[in-house]
């Protein structure tokens, strides 16, 4: 069994890594070539788009672009609300009707 110590270090190790990659990708979406959001306008499957105004993880730009993007998409943004929009306005969510 690994002491305390070395299993700390290896767990931030990992997550030193796993923080390079998702940087790394997010880096990568700002260099494309092409249509960015080709590949979406072929999804014609009924798409709810959920995020909270004060969302620090996902922005709600991202949100807005990807509901212009899918054809048969419904937006909603929360206000006063961040990542966990989906857990703070459970009701709105379950009343609204599926999009057709």
């Amino acid at each position: 069994m690994m002491p305390k110590e070395a299993s700390a270090n290896a767990n931030a190790g990992r997550l030193q890594k796993a923080f390079e990659n998702d940087l790394k990708q997010c880096c990568l979406w700002d260099q494309f070539t092409g249509d960015r959001f080709a590949d979406l306008k072929g999804i014609s499957h009924p798409t709810l788009v959920v995020n909270g105004i004060n969302d620090e993880m996902i922005p709600v730009r991202n949100s807005y672009w990807l509901s212009e993007n899918l054809s048969n998409a419904v937006l909603l943004t929360y206000p006063d609300s961040g990542h966990g929009s989906l857990f703070q306005f459970t009701s709105p969510l379950r009343a609204r009707p599926r999009p057709s």
